[in-house]
């Protein structure tokens, strides 16, 4: 992760046409953006009736504990505005936290180090999706992304998700490259389940990552 931005706020680089990216002809989106932007918004209001962490019930991994985020621990984190930038606000964070999708990480003493978002049941019933975590600017580069994105896994698998996805919007290529590292593959565009999902209804393009069943 960049000394800024989190997971899903990364440039990206390279060719990316055919491996789960919409095309970025207007031609091929226009009509269609429509169409995705209802469909999306539709499954919005859908998703988070299947709680990620029941009230007061947390997991642990070597240095950080998981745990419900609250809209009271959002006052500490100055630095989560830039996280999010450009692709979403806190506004767009409130309802998810309201709809207890949101999770706080935290370290051994109970300071707030990051934030995670998951998807429950989405793309499909029985899968959930991951499509933004982050850590504190002042906390990074010691590995605790990636000690959460697992730890989060594998409460995922306990609470019977099969498979967990990593949607990325357009322009974080250093968010791909950490999933990467976590075990998970990208999609074809074929195979993706679009639309793709994020924070808000709007659906943006990008590229979906899943982590398998072991």
């Amino acid at each position: 992760m960049t000394a800024r931005q989190g997971v899903g706020a990364q440039p990206l680089t390279g060719s990316r046409r055919g491996v789960g990216v919409p095309s970025d002809t207007p031609t091929e989106r226009g009509g269609a953006d429509k169409a995705l932007r209802g469909v999306q918004g539709r499954r919005m209001r859908s998703l988070g009736r299947a709680k990620v962490f029941e009230p007061g019930e947390a997991v642990e991994s070597p240095r950080l504990r998981l745990s419900r985020l609250r809209p009271s621990h959002l006052d500490s984190m100055s630095w989560l505005h830039d996280a999010l930038a450009p692709d979403w606000r806190l506004a767009d964070l409130e309802p998810v936290v309201e709809d207890g999708c949101a999770v706080l990480i935290s370290d051994a003493a109970g300071e707030a180090v990051g934030v995670a978002v998951v998807r429950p049941d989405a793309p499909q019933p029985g899968t959930a999706s991951v499509p933004f975590i982050t850590i504190d600017p002042a906390r990074r580069f010691r590995g605790l992304g990636g000690e959460a994105g697992l730890a989060l896994q594998r409460h995922l698998r306990r609470r019977g998700f099969g498979q967990v996805f990593a949607p990325v919007p357009d322009g974080h290529g250093l968010a791909v490259y950490f999933w990467l590292r976590l075990g998970y593959r990208p999609l074809p565009r074929a195979e993706a389940p679009w639309p793709l999902v994020g924070l808000a209804a709007e659906s943006r393009p990008g590229i979906w990552l899943v982590r398998e069943r072991e």
